[in-house]
Parts: structure tokens; C-alpha cells; sequence
């Protein structure tokens, strides 16, 4: 091999494994410099076959210094297949131990990046996790006022009126003219006592449309059963201090039957049991134990205050 250029790597031969497993193995630093320092054991300077010695075990590298060479102490190579690395000036074993670690370094130096960002993003967690926790320069900014809605569009359905309560109490829904049209309508013997219906409902604060509409119901406004006879608007059933006619009282004029069944309605119903709406005082008024339909009778004094209520 030429002294300018540097030799290939190979397996040593049977006659030079012994020798190379057998001597301490060394690199050769370059320069030629002089350090302080005892050398450890037999050592060569030139590059024959070295002498057999024991190298001893050293937890660090040891340095020893001849005349114009540097060497470093290495394990000894204990296996067949070690390979030496020879160049012009230095020759090193081992070499795979040199390549790993140079490696390992490279890695190192590459995932530093990697891993700084890792810490970064573990700290953006934990402040998401305990926003407390967060630096003041990383405050969250006050909420600005919300701004008003937006004005929604029609959809074109129109909202369902609030339903009717039907209470009895309230002031008239239809007036003195509408009431002896209807008596008129039915062939009422009743016709020309309209003013009584009228004026006594509001003198009770009874909107007179309901006294009508049980009139229309109970008998067509006077023209059928007792009611011909009894001058009754309501059809009361006979209680002591009333005149008694098959069971039922009967007054001597309209206006009295009128008045006695607007005084029932609010002595008893309203101010005594707190009935008020059509829905409550109907059932308790014309039960179906005496040969009444009450969700008929509702539905038909309902269905003629609404009608008389749009004229």
C-alpha cells in the first residue's frame, strides 16, 4: 500500500486475527503534538503488527504521547469479523460503534426542534385546559356587547290567537237592537222585554249574550216545554220560595224569570262555588243525571255568543 493513499477495509487473515484481537486498538489523533501523561502500555508507533500486551480497562480514553504521535486507547476488538479501518495517518476499530454514535448525535440534533415545539404545544394545552393559568399576555379580550338581533322575517303563518275563556262575567258583546232581533228570530213570546235582558246583565256585570244563548238553548227563547208557561229563561229546577210548576220555578213576568236567573248565576256559581266560564258552570248546572248533554250544551251556547259576537 502506497503512503498516499488510503487502504480498504478488510477481514483480517488467520495469521493477523490473533495479533489484532491480541493488541489494544488505538486511533491515531492528527498533528503532532505533546501531552503530559504516562503511557499505559506497550504501544507502537509504527504500523507492523503490534506486541502482545494487555490493555488495561479504563473507563475513559487515555492519551499518551510519543516524540510526533498521539494515540487513544480503545477496547480491544474480541471478535473475528472486527473490521480495521486504515488511512493514511490513522487507523481506527471498531468502526460501527464510531458510525452509531455519530448517528445517535445527528438524530439528536435533528429532533431538538421537534421536541421544543412539543413542550410548546403541552403548555397551549394546559392553558386551554386552566385558561387561570394563562400569562396575562395571553388574557382572553373582554366580550363585546352583542348586537341587536336581527328582525326576523314573516313566515307567514299567522300566530293562533289566544282561545276564549268564555267567562260570563264582562261587559256586553252584542247590544239592545241584536237582542230583540234574535227573540224575534225564534217567534219569542218574549219579544218587546229585550231592555230587561239588557239592562239587568249589566247591573250584574253578566255579558247578557250567555243569558240569551241559555234562553235560545233551554227552550228556543220561551217557545217550547215549560218555559211557555213559567216565563223562565233558564229552566230552574223548583226550590222553596218559588212558585212551583212540575217541578220547576216559575215568576209571574220575563223581567222576574231574567233577574232570578242572573242572581243564580252570580250568588251561587260565581261567588259561591268560583265557577265562571261556560266550561265550568254548564256540567254543575245541566248534569247528565238529569237527562242533560253537557259537552252538547257548551259546544251549542259557545257557538251562538261567537255568532252574535261577529254581527
Amino acid at each position: 500500500m502506497s503512503g498516499g493513499q488510503a487502504a480498504v477495509a478488510y477481514r483480517p487473515s488467520h495469521t493477523t486475527q490473533g495479533t489484532i484481537a491480541s493488541r489494544p486498538a488505538a486511533i491515531r489523533l492528527l498533528g503532532d503534538h505533546n501531552f503530559a501523561g504516562n503511557r499505559p502500555g506497550p504501544m507502537r508507533a509504527q504500523r507492523g503488527p503490534a506486541a502482545h500486551a494487555t490493555p488495561r480497562t479504563r473507563s475513559a480514553p487515555q492519551t499518551s504521547h510519543n516524540a510526533s504521535k498521539v494515540w487513544v486507547w480503545l477496547p480491544t476488538p474480541t471478535h473475528s469479523d472486527d473490521v480495521e479501518i486504515s488511512t493514511r495517518g490513522w487507523k481506527v476499530a471498531h468502526p460501527q460503534w464510531l458510525v452509531g454514535t455519530l448517528v445517535c448525535v445527528v438524530a439528536l440534533l435533528a429532533l431538538t426542534p421537534v421536541l421544543a415545539s412539543g413542550r410548546a404545544s403541552d403548555k397551549s394545552i394546559a392553558w386551554a385546559a386552566n385558561p387561570a393559568s394563562q400569562p396575562a399576555a395571553h388574557a382572553p379580550e373582554p366580550a363585546q356587547p352583542a348586537s341587536a338581533p336581527a328582525p326576523q322575517k314573516e313566515t307567514g303563518v299567522k300566530s293562533q290567537p289566544p282561545a276564549r275563556r268564555y267567562e260570563l262575567l264582562g261587559a256586553p258583546t252584542l247590544s239592545l237592537a241584536q237582542i230583540e232581533t234574535v227573540l224575534q228570530q225564534y217567534g219569542s213570546p218574549a219579544v218587546g222585554h229585550g231592555q230587561g235582558l239588557y239592562d239587568l246583565g249589566l247591573r250584574y256585570g253578566i255579558n247578557p249574550a250567555y243569558a240569551l244563548a241559555f234562553f235560545v238553548h233551554e227552550s228556543g227563547c220561551g217557545t217550547r216545554g215549560v218555559a211557555r208557561f213559567t216565563h223562565s229563561v233558564g229552566n230552574i229546577r223548583w226550590t222553596a220560595g218559588y212558585d212551583n210548576y212540575e217541578g220547576y220555578r216559575s215568576y209571574p213576568t220575563w223581567e222576574a224569570g231574567i233577574e232570578d236567573w242572573y242572581a243564580l248565576i252570580t250568588d251561587l256559581y260565581i261567588d259561591g262555588w268560583n265557577l265562571k266560564t261556560v266550561d265550568e258552570i254548564i256540567p254543575v248546572y245541566a248534569p247528565y243525571g238529569d237527562n242533560n248533554n253537557p259537552p252538547g250544551y257548551i259546544a251549542s251556547v259557545k257557538s251562538l255568543v261567537d255568532s252574535w259576537r261577529g254581527k
